[in-house]
């Protein structure tokens, strides 16, 4: 019986096969485990298992299902630990019967979720690697309510009233988590703009962070708001007033968006408030991160308040940060700018070409360290970038950051497909978990292909925000003609990475544009790593006239989502209120999907993931229960009631 089985798996090409797979149960909460079980088919003639080669198996867990939907456009869960979540080791020639268990943590939201089977080795099809390995078999669907983990504000409280240029504490409780968490600070102003203003990792009773309030932020309604930074449902937010204080400096240049460097003659503009036109300032730049602090303007030089500007050479800076900001004193009163970058006068370092020293040397590193390189985004100190050329994986470049800020010292990681487009944007740091996006800009992509050896050579910019989707200062210059190098063009040797999978189950990378095999879908590998496309409108899963409520989530409706001139209406708030969808097309904007509805408040757009179809009224025992005799006796009763009171109506 074995050898027949052995043949059978033996006459397999590569990418087919299939397992049976599924879950024990059909609802989880979180904290619950996950116990995948894992077989070969009750008909291995009509679907025989994977090849005998393919000993490694991936153990996903998707929000689609891959297997019908080639084009899934999904964030794979546990992007931000490891993926895959688990792996299978399986004896080809015996009969496979495991069990997998996967816990629920607080980073999964409330969704629902297939766990698929996937091959380590093969891609989708028989001409090679594809976006994720060739699924074996995956899980009927199963759903996951988030019902653990929360955050909630302590303070400020929603009575007090902040005033400018005063540093306050946002505290907050936590429940249901172990502690080590990142959260992130952000304040929406009065004008609707978001302002991220830090993170902090918290304890498992939560978490503080200091938060310096700016004129800019305008005079009325502001809003707190923390969230954890891997799961963006889990968060709370407290509105009150912000005043202006008696006197202050409304500090108009620098702001948010203004970008400096060493050594370069700048003007600061600034408006004095209910403070004599005599009084004569002083001027310092502060970068808290670094505990530096630089005088561009002294008391002795006698500048007075009314002066409205001044204007200085920007001290020698040792590195780039984000963080700087303007203080200006002067009769009693102290004011800050909004945080701002200054380019250190030494901070593009040194940047070092050289062979990967494993294995066969298959590709070029290169490594720009500290000292004199630093880098400082938000509350995160950047100390080292590597970067690698991946020909053989599907032609990626892999960025390390090493970091120094909440959380100690980690190396942050991301590796995304280059494509074919002579620029590139690669998130490294995501703004949830730092205080600050930080992006990589690749421009001037060459490469040349050898017969020996290939070569990409690139343009290297560092960035501090985000640059696809707003104004700030200019990129920081890194290295150009970055150059790398492969010594394996056909990927016949084993990869550098433990575990990886063999070269040879590797085609060449596709980057043709002309060939319709190339430049794919795109497919996140890594959660600060956003993929860059234009997505188009998608028909909604919820038909026309749909009741659909909140998913115990706190749900906005907005007038024209992530368009100029946004508005927020109102929220719906209570699980139980019905929306009715109006529209049959869902639009794309800021990496989501948005549904018109409308209810008793309005009309407006939601994000649909944020709702499901309206669950049935609870029915009354005796009253209108299906299979209660009673109640369908006392429903039987009032519809012979209906029916004669119908039949009065007509005669009268």
């Amino acid at each position: 019986c074995l050898c027949l089985f052995s043949s059978v798996v033996v006459a397999l090409p590569p990418g087919s096969g299939f397992l049976k797979v599924v879950t024990d149960k059909t609802n989880y909460r979180t904290d619950d485990t996950i116990t995948v079980t894992v077989t070969y088919a009750d008909d291995t003639t009509s679907n025989p298992p994977p090849p005998m080669d393919d000993t490694q198996l991936n153990v996903v867990v998707r929000k689609c299902n891959a297997i019908l939907a080639d084009n899934c456009r999904e964030h794979v869960y546990a992007e931000w630990t490891t993926n895959p979540v688990q792996m299978i080791t399986r004896d080809p020639n015996q009969p496979l019967s495991t069990t997998v268990q996967i816990p629920i943590d607080i980073n999964w939201p409330g969704d629902k979720y297939f766990v698929s089977i996937e091959s380590s080795k093969y891609g989708k099809t028989t001409t090679g690697q594809t976006n994720f390995g060739y699924i074996y078999g995956m899980t009927p669907r199963f759903t996951v309510a988030y019902t653990s983990g929360s955050l909630h504000i302590i303070d400020p409280k929603e009575t007090v009233e902040w005033v400018f240029d005063q540093t306050y504490k946002v505290r907050w409780g936590a429940d249901g988590m172990p502690g080590g968490e990142t959260v992130g600070v952000r304040v929406i102003d009065t004008q609707m703009n978001v302002h991220e203003v830090g993170s902090a990792v918290q304890t498992v009773a939560g978490g503080e962070l200091d938060v310096t309030t700016v004129a800019n932020w305008g005079v009325g309604g502001i809003s707190v708001e923390v969230y954890l930074g891997t799961n963006h449902d889990i968060k709370d937010k407290h509105s009150f007033a912000l005043k202006e204080p008696p006197a202050y400096y409304k500090i108009n240049d620098p702001n948010g968006a203004s970008g400096w460097t060493a050594g370069q003659e700048v003007q600061v503009s600034f408006e004095p408030k209910n403070i004599p036109a005599d009084t004569i300032i002083s001027m310092f730049l502060v970068e808290p991160t670094n505990n530096e602090r630089k005088t561009v303007l002294a008391p002795t030089e006698n500048v007075m308040a009314s002066l409205g500007s001044f204007a200085f050479v920007v001290p020698n800076i040792a590195f780039t940060s984000s963080s700087w900001r303007l203080i200006i004193e002067g009769g009693g009163v102290t004011s800050e700018s909004e945080p701002f970058q200054i380019t250190g006068s030494a901070s593009l370092g040194i940047c070092n070409t050289q062979k990967l020293q494993k294995e066969m040397y298959i590709h070029d590193e290169v490594d720009c360290k500290k000292d004199p390189f630093v880098l400082i985004a938000g509350n995160v100190k950047i100390t080292q970038l590597r970067f690698e050329w991946l020909w053989c994986l599907d032609d990626r470049m892999r960025i390390s950051a090493h970091i120094l800020g909440p959380g100690g010292a980690r190396v942050i990681r991301t590796a995304k497909k280059i494509g074919v487009e002579p620029a590139r944007y690669l998130q490294v740091l995501d703004a949830a978990e730092h205080g600050h996006d930080f992006y990589v800009e690749m421009s001037n992509i060459f490469r040349e292909m050898g017969e020996e050896k290939h070569s990409l050579t690139t343009d290297i910019r560092l960035f501090t925000f985000n640059p696809q989707e707003g104004e700030g200062p200019p990129g920081l210059d890194l290295k150009t003609g970055m150059r790398f190098e492969t010594n394996d063009p056909t990927c016949e040797c084993p990869y550098e990475d433990e575990g990886a999978m063999p070269c040879l189950a590797i085609t060449p990378p596709c980057i043709d544009p002309t060939d319709p095999r190339c430049d794919t879908e795109c497919v996140e590998n890594d959660t600060r790593a956003k993929c860059i496309e234009d997505p188009q409108p998608r028909e909604s899963q919820f038909p026309i006239g749909t009741d659909v409520c909140s998913r115990e989530l706190e749900v906005w409706v907005h007038t024209t989502p992530c368009q100029p001139g946004d508005m927020r209406l109102f929220s719906i708030r209570r699980t139980v209120t019905k929306m009715s969808v109006i529209n049959g097309q869902e639009l794309p904007g800021c990496d989501k999907y948005w549904l018109n509805i409308r209810t008793t408040q309005g009309e407006g757009w939601i994000i649909s993931s944020l709702v499901r179809v309206c669950p049935p009224m609870p029915c009354t025992r005796g009253l209108n229960c299906p299979d209660d005799q009673l109640g369908s006796a006392v429903t039987s009763a009032l519809s012979l009631f209906a029916g004669t009171c119908a039949v009065v109506a007509a005669a009268i």
